[in-house]
């Protein structure tokens, strides 16, 4: 007659390089484990520094961004007053012109009067 209860037991030499085998497996796995929470560790690290390096990209572009619009506002008043200048030349020009031509005229009217008084010598 058979033993209805199975038996399971397995013998102490196989329980000792089962144990052995798991021994094993679970030093690997804590080795890996390890591994992976230093790459863990070098990882955050990484992105701290890059998070770090992102928000100096981000106040420089905003001082960039500065730096242009007062490049324009700059250069804004310079072209208004260029053209103030400008106008204050050409104005300028228009008279000493005028001055000129005016003069010219006398002296073109002295001369007519002088050459007509000669001529009723």
């Amino acid at each position: 007659m058979q033993n209805c209860y199975s038996s399971n037991r397995i013998p102490r030499e196989n329980m000792h390089d089962q144990d052995e085998r798991l021994t094993k497996k679970h030093i690997e796995t804590l080795g890996f484990v390890k591994e992976i929470a230093e790459e863990n560790k070098l990882l955050k690290q990484k992105i701290e520094d890059y998070e770090l390096k992102t928000l100096k990209c981000a106040e420089l572009h905003a001082l960039a961004e500065e730096s242009q619009e007062r490049i324009k506002k700059i250069q804004e008043q310079y072209l208004k007053r260029a053209d103030e200048i400008n106008a204050m030349m050409a104005e300028k020009h228009r008279n000493e012109m005028m001055f000129a031509i005016e003069e010219k005229l006398d002296m073109e009217k002295r001369n007519n009067e002088e050459i007509a008084k000669v001529r009723k010598l």
